[in-house]
């Protein structure tokens, strides 16, 4: 399951949706302040798709700072040092970078002959979800088991911080009655301490780089609070613990 199957394959016969394949989009078209469309590279030649509405902006954590930027819509100072005139100074944007930081803890393993792995992924499935359309082990591969636990930090709280999460799949060729689980920070607030940022590469823009990645410079800020660091080890020794695993699995 992919968002084009989800939401747009079955509108595609509607008079109000047209899809563009192979294209790129370089730039926001901005007029009198306004955003009025785009610029987008197709097989080598640039194009302009005007809007008699409004411009939805959704090309993702990554890409849609990076288009700002290429448009002159961020700090100003980083894009007169990429030789891009500014045309709106929001020293936000690429800012508050979130994802989930968390170690990986090392495979389990269940009693003999009891799977653990969905029977249909196989080497040859994988493959086929790599390299072909994303409908089979897509729907199937996925976090499965999940527990909610306190860390001695908030000893009392009903909201728990510390997250695990049980993965169907460890490797490809795991044996099948082997389970991985992840842990990470789950409060919410831990996010803003977690922040990472996203700037653009201004000497490769100069240099004329337009590949976004080359383009995107990330520090993802991972572990940098001393407070998240220390519960998160507190998680990792629960989440190898036989009796929080347990628990979570029933």
């Amino acid at each position: 399951m992919s968002s084009y199957t989800a939401y747009i394959q079955p509108n595609l016969g509607r008079k109000t949706l047209h899809v563009v394949r192979y294209a790129q989009t370089e730039r926001l078209l901005i007029s009198a302040g306004r955003v009025t469309g785009v610029q987008y590279l197709r097989h080598g030649h640039h194009f302009k798709a005007e809007a008699s509405k409004e411009v939805i902006l959704c090309a993702g954590s990554i890409g849609t700072p990076l288009l700002l930027f290429k448009s002159g819509i961020g700090p100003a100072n980083m894009l007169l040092k990429a030789g891009i005139s500014p045309t709106l100074n929001l020293p936000a944007v690429g800012t508050n970078l979130q994802d989930h930081h968390g170690p990986i803890l090392p495979p389990l393993y269940v009693n003999p002959g009891v799977a653990i792995t969905p029977s249909n992924f196989t080497a040859t499935e994988f493959d086929k979800f790599l390299n072909h359309a994303r409908d089979s082990v897509a729907s199937t591969v996925r976090m499965s088991t999940q527990g909610f636990f306190l860390s001695s930090s908030v000893s009392g709280s009903d909201w728990p911080d510390i997250h695990l999460r049980q993965r169907y799949v460890c490797a490809v060729d795991a044996p099948p009655n082997q389970i991985c689980f992840d842990v990470v920070a789950g409060r919410p607030q831990f996010s803003l301490e977690l922040a990472g940022t996203l700037t653009l590469n201004t000497s490769a823009y100069l240099s004329g780089e337009r590949d976004n990645v080359k383009l995107a410079i990330i520090d993802p800020k991972v572990l940098e609070s001393k407070r998240v660091f220390r519960i998160l080890r507190e998680s990792k020794a629960k989440g190898g613990n036989t009796e929080t695993i347990r628990s979570t699995v029933n």
